[in-house]
């Protein structure tokens, strides 16, 4: 096994990483993962990441496939976009308290991820059974696609159905949508998908599914 090398800016942001060690500890001094830092390094099963990272970059971590555990500290504020895409292997994830942006297709295609776990002092967001939303429950922000519930209830309070939330959810068979929901966003669920939208003929929801070809029943 060769020794790990470490790739920091005069700015303390790391931006590579060179090595084939399955748990990765990121040296303390480090203030950002720039982006692609990780991208698909093959080998890492584990990564810590030390208290005074600020920011998570685009792709940071993305297809690092046997990616299974991540700990995340509490001065992390931002996780950019598709961050841990394609993250096969990742199971569960926890979000700080101090995280207030997380953007599109950070988890997407992490297709055994069963819960994102939000720190309930959290601000910006909240998590019900594993499921991300926006604080208070008014968007939906990502259904773990490694959830093995066949059937899900969008709660009462939830207003927006984000992009990307339903993405490669294969158990899941059926969703509830109450007639609250006023917006889906377009490729909130995949192409072609399979799941069964139970919706209220005239809501938002049954209308989404005959704009997007989505198999339905009124309920």
């Amino acid at each position: 096994m060769n020794r790990p090398e470490f790739f920091v800016t005069e700015d303390d942001v790391l931006t590579d990483y060179r090595g084939d060690e399955e748990q990765i500890v990121i040296p303390d001094g480090i203030t950002g993962i720039d982006d692609g830092a990780f991208y698909k390094c093959g080998t890492i099963t584990e990564v810590i990441v030390p208290d005074g990272v600020i920011q998570i970059g685009n792709s940071a971590f993305s297809m690092c496939a046997k990616l299974e555990k991540v700990c995340l500290p509490d001065s992390v504020t931002i996780i950019e976009s598709s961050a841990f895409y394609d993250c096969e292997s990742l199971k569960s994830i926890r979000i700080p308290a101090g995280v207030n942006m997380i953007e599109w297709r950070v988890f997407s295609k992490c297709v055994n991820l069963e819960s994102i776990d939000v720190d309930e002092n959290n601000e910006e967001y909240c998590s019900v059974d594993g499921v991300m939303f926006t604080k208070n429950k008014a968007m939906l922000r990502y259904y773990p696609a490694g959830k093995k519930d066949e059937e899900f209830t969008v709660p009462a309070e939830t207003i927006n159905i984000s992009i990307f939330a339903f993405s490669n959810c294969t158990n899941l068979k059926k969703i509830f949508i109450p007639k609250t929901v006023e917006i889906i966003d377009p490729g909130a669920f995949d192409e072609g998908s399979e799941i069964v939208l139970c919706v209220k003929k005239g809501s938002a929801a049954w209308k989404y599914a005959l704009e997007y070809n989505l198999k339905f029943e009124l309920a």
